[in-house]
């Protein structure tokens, strides 16, 4: 917060459980904090999370840009890339993926994905100590390598396979802030995103602290 006390930045992560299609929106809603009167709401915004569940684009929990076991980047979603891949294709009734023996390659159709340069140059120089840690995580390097390659193909899926479903990248969404009693006037912005999971299957990893 700063000296004006005008600009909050909260910080918070928020887990919680709903019903579809019961308790399909989410509102979000900022409220200030008067000591002699009453709280008065500043402005909210509204999310329809029934819409997202059900997209064709995949818009549950963003792709992010690389593939991670362990640490800061860890994979947040309930299936890894090659499921999702693999799930991808029979809904558009193509071949399943074909990697190739060191799983640098994919092919999904009549498209070739190329497992990224900055991953291959990664394994290349992470130190032998890592190595044993991603082990210990039940992950080869041949695993790793092969979950990033699906995830070039994921990410080029909107481009070069079904141009009308391109899926939902990791982003920071910024969600504009209105009050009710002045419905054209914007007050203010929120920052923040969403990762939806199905009961059955929670997430891969525990909820990201984003407590400062």
């Amino acid at each position: 917060m700063n000296d004006f006390n005008l600009s909050v930045f909260l910080n918070r992560s928020f887990e919680f459980d709903v019903q579809l299609p019961f308790e399909n929106l989410i509102r979000i809603q900022l409220w200030d904090w008067d000591m002699t009167s009453s709280n008065d709401m500043i402005a909210e915004t509204k999310i329809d999370i029934e819409n997202r569940w059900f997209s064709c684009h995949r818009a549950t929990c963003g792709i992010p840009k690389r593939y991670d076991s362990a640490g800061y980047n860890i994979w947040r979603d309930t299936k890894k890339p090659t499921k999702i891949l693999e799930e991808l294709c029979r809904t558009v009734n193509i071949n399943a993926p074909v990697y190739t023996p060191d799983f640098g390659s994919v092919a999904v159709g009549d498209e070739l994905f190329k497992c990224d340069h900055e991953c291959l140059e990664f394994m290349k120089h992470t130190k032998d100590a890592e190595k044993l840690h991603r082990k210990a995580h039940h992950e080869s390097i041949d695993d790793y390598l092969q979950e990033n390659t699906a995830l070039v193909a994921l990410h080029e899926w909107g481009k070069k396979i079904n141009p009308k479903h391109a899926l939902v990248t990791e982003h920071i969404e910024c969600r504009s802030l209105f009050n009710p009693i002045y419905p054209g006037t914007e007050q203010g912005k929120l920052e923040m995103w969403l990762d939806f999971f199905p009961m059955s299957r929670p997430p891969a990893s525990a909820m990201t602290d984003i407590t400062p």
